[in-house]
């Protein structure tokens, strides 16, 4: 008998994300103590090979194609996504623990995405609409928070305009892996 590598609570309507009852300051702490170092530091260290993080948040989205958002509270990822925007549209959310081995497959296919090479913003030039993106990733005192629009990047950390690069698809996968949903469009 084959077991689901997730534990999975999923609702349709406007369901917003729960909070954690657990006690956040330590985490608070840590956040701010690695938004400090991180400030400071222009290293580019690997990043784990396992754990949950202390925070996660991915965000795909734009004009006419709807969003999908992945937030990280306590060990579950809430995900949310809304088909277009505007009268009619409907919001799906869904709720998973993602187990060991999810999160050692994120982390593997984080580092050959080269995420912590990531640039803090990529923006294509020119461009009004199109499809917008961010992530924020908290673990082990670094904090590696990107952002792009209509602009991708790839494993070296380089800016890629239209397109999603292969890295960044690399990325996408695995935070749909992470989530047992397709994450975007």
């Amino acid at each position: 008998m084959q077991t689901s590598p997730h534990r999975r609570i999923t609702t349709r309507g406007t369901t917003s994300p729960g909070r954690c009852r657990e006690s956040r300051t330590g985490a608070f702490v840590a956040t701010a103590f690695a938004v400090a170092v991180a400030a400071c530091s222009t290293t580019t260290a690997p990043l784990p090979g396992s754990g949950v993080p202390d925070a996660f948040e991915f965000s795909l989205g734009g004009f006419g194609v709807g969003s999908t958002n992945v937030l990280l509270r306590c060990d579950t990822l809430l995900v949310w996504r809304m088909a277009l925007s505007g009268p009619g549209a409907t919001t799906d959310t869904a709720r998973t623990v993602p187990t060991d081995d999810r999160w050692r497959a994120f982390w593997r296919a984080s580092e050959q995405a080269g995420v912590h090479r990531w640039r803090r913003q990529y923006q294509a030039e020119g461009m009004v609409d199109g499809t917008g993106w961010t992530t924020r990733i908290v673990t082990g005192g670094r904090v590696v928070k990107s952002t792009g629009n209509n602009a991708y990047p790839d494993h070296l950390g380089r800016e890629h305009e239209m397109e999603m690069t292969a890295d960044f698809q690399r990325f996408l996968a695995a935070v749909s892996d992470l989530a047992g949903q397709r994450v975007g469009f």
